[in-house]
């Protein structure tokens, strides 16, 4: 243990995961897709999430219902969708997840693999991989059980001699001592990769660090982030998910329909809109696009907490400090500002000039939409600029009843939509967070 580096590794990429992640799972295919194309050995590490902490917890009686729960309305909100969310990717890639009864404490079946990775070798770590987040994510594999970590080492190829007494001694003190280094030094989430010494949070770094490992500069900009999905002819037909089997079906007719949010005051909000005008500008009519503004919640930043502070308040801040990190690499220096809670008079009239752009002029809008970013981004900038934008009477109208009541009701459509967020899109009758989505569409129209 004392040489154990949480960023340091022989072997070129470092991958954290967690069996009880629906994240990490379907991570690990396009992740092992990518190592095998550029011929590199990958160095799989357990990280224990302490999802409590951070999350609150809940358990679930026998016909599904919530016997018990600590978590906040919000967190149910991001709990549910990002199961969702996990289950129509997965089920491109043919597998089930069903939602665990519980929260389980992954760390044995964790040792396990520490175990196989001890006495095995990386065809041996593969197999445990492929067999136990299937098993787990159908309920079928207890995680907790000592016997069943047995079987997953056997099923390997690699003896289990002496793993339980290992397990109880030598193998939980380095498990315990390794999981406190890395979430000290800042790894506090799965899938986890670490390249050269630098950590992404997510499988939509995938296509980044393929492209760095691949030999690509780090001085050069960032290849955007972007979900992984199997190429077209690998979607499993009866697995499929309705949204992806919609998406390619739509582009496909020239009846592709994505309802956007923008937030004219989020950096994140503007990179997507680029990507997407782009999307759509290059798909020969087969993508169109309704622009709608959406203000965003601000995003909370968190003080470094005290040496007593909470592993939630160590989380929190973790995050924050990682989510400005994850801004600044792709998006530049300047994009290392949340939209402040009292966005300038210029996002709202942005915002208003949007939806009076939609109703006036609706084939403008493409044309538009960057001017707008550019004059929201100055808190300088004055009504009459957005009303050059538009029609005679503009200038009237912005910051009018009329206008707001315009907002309002753009909100509602989206909050119908299941758009809660900014970036984020309706498409295939299903909502989506985040630009990383973007390649679903890119997917479909190819």
């Amino acid at each position: 243990m004392s040489d154990f580096d949480p960023f340091a590794s022989d072997a070129p990429l470092i991958v954290y995961f967690d069996i009880k992640s629906p994240y990490a799972f379907i991570a690990k295919d396009p992740t092992l897709a990518l190592a095998d194309e550029l011929g590199i050995a990958i160095d799989w590490r357990p990280l224990t999430l302490d999802i409590p902490s951070y999350l609150g917890s809940a358990r679930l009686n026998a016909s599904g219902g919530v016997a018990s729960s600590t978590r906040t309305p919000e967190q149910w909100s991001g709990v549910r969708y990002a199961y969702m969310d996990a289950r129509r990717y997965g089920s491109a890639y043919g597998y089930t997840l069903r939602g665990t009864t519980k929260i389980w404490d992954t760390s044995l079946i964790h040792i396990a693999f520490a175990w196989v990775k001890r006495e095995g070798d990386d065809q041996a770590q593969r197999r445990f991989l492929d067999a136990a987040y299937p098993a787990f994510w159908r309920r079928e594999l207890d995680v907790e059980d000592p016997q069943v970590a047995h079987a997953c080492i056997e099923n390997t190829g690699v003896s289990a001699r002496g793993f339980a007494a290992w397990a109880g001694h030598e193998g939980r003190a380095e498990h315990d001592a390794q999981q406190a280094a890395v979430f000290a030094a800042g790894v506090y989430g799965v899938p986890g990769y670490v390249v050269n010494g630098e950590f992404f949070f997510g499988r939509e770094h995938l296509p980044a660090i393929g492209a760095l490992l691949g030999g690509r500069s780090r001085r050069e900009p960032l290849i955007d982030v972007g979900n992984p999905l199997p190429a077209l002819d690998g979607l499993p037909g009866e697995g499929a998910h309705r949204v992806f089997a919609d998406l390619r079906a739509q582009a496909a007719q020239g009846e592709l329909e994505v309802l956007a949010a923008l937030d004219f005051g989020c950096a994140d909000s503007r990179r997507a809109a680029e990507r997407l005008l782009e999307l759509e500008t290059g798909s020969g009519g087969r993508l169109r696009v309704t622009w709608l503004p959406h203000s965003s919640r601000p995003a909370k930043s968190f003080p470094e907490p005290d040496a007593d502070g909470s592993r939630g308040d160590w989380h929190r801040y973790h995050r924050a400090r990682y989510r400005l990190l994850d801004r600044r690499r792709y998006l530049g220096a300047g994009a290392d500002t949340s939209a402040d809670p009292e966005q300038p008079q210029s996002v709202e009239w942005a915002a208003q000039a949007l939806l009076r752009l939609n109703a006036r002029a609706p084939d403008q809008v493409g044309k538009r939409l960057l001017d707008l970013f550019a004059r929201a981004s100055q808190p300088s900038s004055q009504v009459a600029e957005f009303a050059a934008l538009l029609d005679d009477d503009a200038g009237d109208w912005l910051g009018s009843a009329a206008a707001q009541a315009a907002q309002a009701e753009a909100a509602e459509r989206l909050i119908e939509a299941g758009v809660s967020e900014a970036f984020g899109f309706a498409a295939g009758g299903a909502p989506f967070v985040g630009r990383q989505h973007l390649a679903a569409l890119e997917w479909a129209l190819r």
